[in-house]
């Protein structure tokens, strides 16, 4: 009677009240950012457009004092700026929910040219510090967690405040002073080398981001070349968001980490990785067995 009820195993608990809560908890999180969105950006738009109406019309501010009067007022009407406030913004949201960005007041080149031209930079510099962000935030404040209020702990934390308070343009003196002048391992600026400028402008179609204009063309020399000139600005724009995550990742862990069911699994011998592999082989071994 006794060898037959070890031999089963007990049957698995269903989920628990609180399980299905922080379920239900996270997509409701998730659907109240995402409907946020909107609202946030009507909100940022405006405060634009009004924070720049402080000064007076954009072309009197751009232009101001370099053209007669006559010539900037013809300007500043046919821009549309001379009529009420009020009909200039509801204008403006309406070409800004289109897509209609108007033309800049430099050279008369319609904004969505431009960010077509220079928004592919950008993007790809985002996607590099976002990678550079991940890799190095979130292994150390697991790091920082499991090393809590010891000096592992501690000097995570100060570097974490030290890559978040430092303005990037001084983190990225430091990297060029060092690996590009002491060190001369990596350029010091640009997108990649003019070889590589010369064979991506021969390619139809350009994406802008040089990666992927790099892989269309299967080149690796060029491939490692625009990878070698990313490398300094993603770690100085990387580095800031990696403050950032080291910080949550250790806070939530710590969290994580004093729920009852962590304490729990440590009762039963799951002190690392390693104990609980040994425990729960242990288990199955023993729920073989006759």
């Amino acid at each position: 009677m006794t060898n037959t009820t070890l031999s089963h195993a007990p049957a698995p608990a269903p989920p628990t009240l609180s399980a299905r809560r922080s379920g239900g908890t996270l997509w409701r999180y998730l659907v109240v950012r995402f409907v946020l969105i909107l609202p946030t950006i009507f909100i940022l738009v405006s405060m634009v457009f009004f924070l720049m109406r402080l000064t007076g019309d954009p072309i009197t501010a751009a232009q101001g004092g370099r053209l007669p009067a006559d010539e900037l007022a013809k300007r500043v009407h046919d821009a549309g700026y001379d009529r009420p406030l009020i009909v200039q913004y509801v204008e403006y949201l309406g070409q800004v929910f289109t897509g209609n960005f108007g033309t800049a007041v430099t050279d008369g080149r319609p904004i969505s040219d431009i960010l077509l031209t220079f928004g592919g930079a950008t993007l790809e510099l985002a996607v590099y510090a976002l990678i550079v962000a991940l890799v190095v935030g979130i292994p150390l404040g697991m790091v920082a967690a499991y090393f809590r209020d010891r000096w592992p702990d501690a000097a995570l934390r100060i570097a974490a405040i030290l890559w978040y308070a430092t303005p990037v343009f001084f983190v990225g003196l430091l990297l060029k002073l060092v690996f590009a002048v002491w060190l001369d391992v990596l350029p010091v600026a640009g997108r990649a080398s003019t070889r590589t400028e010369i064979d991506l402008s021969a390619l139809d179609h350009p994406t802008g981001i040089y990666l992927i204009d790099a892989i269309r063309l299967g080149n690796l020399d060029d491939i490692g070349d625009v990878l070698q000139h990313a490398i300094l600005p993603a770690l100085a724009l990387g580095f800031l968001t990696a403050g950032i995550f080291l910080r949550l990742v250790r806070t939530n862990t710590i969290a994580t980490l004093s729920r009852d069911y962590v304490d729990a699994a440590r009762s039963r011998g799951c002190g690392s990785c390693g104990s609980c592999a040994r425990t729960r082989s242990s288990r199955r071994s023993s729920r073989s067995s006759p």
